[in-house]
Order: structure tokens, then C-alpha cells, then sequence
């Protein structure tokens, strides 16, 4: 009789592991055979059981409570890794577990073209699905943000002039404060080398250099003409003369004033109170008008030498400008170009 008990005994542990092992096969099982990618993204926050249940609620793995003990066994609860990805379908439970442990984001190619502003710079980034605008607005006058950054010790109240243009690779919804560092950063590497000793000028030069350059950057066509023109507003600023750029007026405009890019600039324009405009203004503006890139800063810190206090585009579709030494000069220039138009 206790043999026969034994006999049931192991055949219902024997059964009970093989229907374990067949459960565990099936539930173990991909949910599609194609290889075919479809987005995941784990948010800030989430734990394990929530980016279970929403990975059998979108049908890429079989069971939650399947993946949660995978992830019990291996001890990885918490090593689920925040980003966005691309899962092929046709991944088992354990493979599905070692890709979103692994931290294979999809990374989102973005180019932040020289001059763009932080506010056109944050509809780029809202629009490729990496930050919301007022996110990265708002980090980016983060002032314990920058502080935390190689800005330290400038005291500003914005990044602005300081966020590199480049192309990077940013996870889908990254955070404000992330992508704000990693621009700053970039900027700082490339001042490194350009000035491998930017760091002997005081803060206020370095930042004087800055504003300058983020005019430059604005005001050039032809790259070879940035560090004359870089020479013409530090001829105006040696002599006391107002810069008269007119990047600064479009900046009134269409930063501070929030109307369309101007297509041509008129006198009326040019009397737009603001503090940023130096048609009214003598001096650099109180900040940055853009953030410029590596021909800019490279003109602001090594312009050229020459007796320029002028210049004006040859023609309404040139790309060069004619430089001149004085008023008479540039007054025939600018009235050549104006019966170009």
C-alpha cells in the first residue's frame, strides 16, 4: 500500500514538474515569429510589475507574472532601464528581459544648426520626441542646474550662448536637465579646443567673448569673412560706437517680441526698445543672441586686425559683405545694394 502511495506520489511530482517545464516553455515562448520592431519606452518611476503588465498588455511577451519571476530569479527587479526601444516581436520572455536590462535604447539623431536660439532649439528637440519644449526652457534657467555644469562661477541666469551646435543621439523622452548638461558640456570641450586656455580670461571676458560670437554667428554668410567682421565690432566697441547689428533688432523681434523672422528690416525697426538692441545701445547686448558654433567663437577669440567700422551685403542674394573704413564708403555701399533689391 505504500509503495502504491509512493507511486502516485512521484508521478504527480513528476507530472506536476513536466507541466511546469510545458507552462514554463509556452509561456517562455515569443509572441509573433516576425522579426518586426515595435516602440517601448519605460518611463521615470515605473517599476517592475508596471512594465510587465504593459509588455503583455501590448502583446510582446505572454505573461507578467512569468517575466516578474525571470526577473526574481536573476535578481534584476530593478535593472529595468529607463529609455525608449525598439523590441523585435519575435523575442522570448528571456531574451525580451535581457534586452530591456541591457539599456539598448533607440537613440533619436538630432542636428542643432549654429545660431539657433534655446527656444528654437526646444521646438527641434519637442519635435524629434526628445524633450518638451518648456521642459528644456525651463531647465534651461535652471540656475542649480547650471551651477552644476562648467558654467559654475558665471552666475547667469540662462544657458543660452552655452548650448553647443551639433548633431547628438538623444533617448526618446530624455530628461530637460540631461540634455541641457550635455549641450553645455559639448560646448566646453569644443572651447577647449579652440582656446586650450580659455580658462586664464576672467568670467566676464569669457562671457563678453560669448555674446560676441552669438552675434557673429548671426551676421555671417561666408565663414572666411566671420573674424573680420569679429574685428569691425571690436573696432566700434574700442571708440565707444554702437555695433548697429542687425541680428540683435531680429532678436527683439522675434525673441523678446514673438513675431515671425523678418524678411527685410526697416528704420522703425530699428528704434525697437529693448535692452538687446544696438542700434539704441552702445556696447554688447545684456546676453547672447544665439548660441554659435565653431566658426563664430573661433572669430571671437581670434578676429582679425583691421580699420573696418562697416560692412553691408554686396547684394540681397551674396553671401560676402563690403567692408568699409568710413560713413561716406559704407553709405555708397549700402545705396548699391539697395538698387540691387
Amino acid at each position: 500500500m505504500l509503495k502504491k502511495i509512493v507511486a502516485i506520489v512521484l508521478s504527480a511530482f513528476f507530472f506536476l514538474i513536466a507541466a511546469t517545464i510545458v507552462l514554463s516553455i509556452f509561456l517562455n515562448s515569443a509572441m509573433q515569429s516576425k522579426s518586426e520592431l515595435r516602440p517601448f519606452a519605460i518611463t521615470s518611476g515605473e517599476n517592475m510589475q508596471a512594465v510587465a503588465k504593459r509588455l503583455e498588455q501590448e502583446g510582446l511577451i505572454r505573461s507578467a507574472l512569468f517575466l516578474q519571476i525571470i526577473a526574481k530569479i536573476r535578481n534584476t527587479d530593478g535593472s529595468f532601464q529607463v529609455g525608449s526601444y525598439a523590441i523585435p516581436q519575435n523575442l522570448n520572455s528571456f531574451q525580451v528581459h535581457d534586452y530591456l536590462t541591457s539599456g539598448k535604447q533607440v537613440l533619436e539623431k538630432v542636428t542643432i544648426p549654429e545660431g539657433h536660439s534655446s527656444t528654437r532649439i526646444a521646438k527641434l528637440l519637442e519635435d524629434k520626441g526628445i524633450v518638451k519644449k518648456q521642459d528644456f526652457l525651463k531647465a534651461v534657467k535652471n540656475k542649480a542646474l547650471l551651477e552644476s555644469t562648467e558654467l559654475k562661477g558665471l552666475a547667469l541666469n540662462s544657458a543660452e550662448g552655452f548650448l553647443f551646435p551639433d548633431t547628438y543621439y538623444f533617448n526618446l523622452n530624455s530628461s530637460a536637465e540631461f540634455v541641457v548638461r550635455h549641450l553645455v558640456t559639448a560646448f566646453f570641450n569644443e572651447l577647449k579646443t579652440i582656446v586650450p586656455e580659455f580658462d586664464l580670461q576672467s568670467n566676464k571676458q569669457l562671457y563678453e567673448k560669448v555674446v560676441l560670437a552669438s552675434i557673429i554667428e548671426r551676421e555671417y554668410r561666408d565663414p572666411s569673412e566671420a573674424a573680420l567682421m569679429a574685428s569691425v565690432f571690436n573696432n566700434r566697441l574700442k571708440i565707444n560706437k554702437s555695433l548697429e547689428s542687425c541680428a540683435t533688432v531680429v532678436y527683439v523681434m522675434t525673441e523678446e517680441q514673438g513675431l515671425k523672422h523678418p524678411e527685410r528690416l526697416f528704420f522703425r525697426d530699428l528704434k525697437r526698445s529693448s535692452k538687446y538692441n544696438t542700434y539704441i545701445h552702445r556696447g554688447l547686448p545684456p546676453g547672447p543672441i544665439s548660441n554659435p558654433g565653431t566658426v563664430a567663437l573661433k572669430a571671437a577669440f581670434f578676429p582679425d586686425r583691421s580699420d573696418y567700422l562697416y560692412f553691408v551685403l554686396k547684394s540681397p542674394t551674396a553671401t560676402q559683405h563690403q567692408f568699409s573704413k568710413t560713413f561716406a564708403d559704407h553709405n555708397q555701399a549700402t545705396v548699391l545694394f539697395n538698387k540691387q533689391r
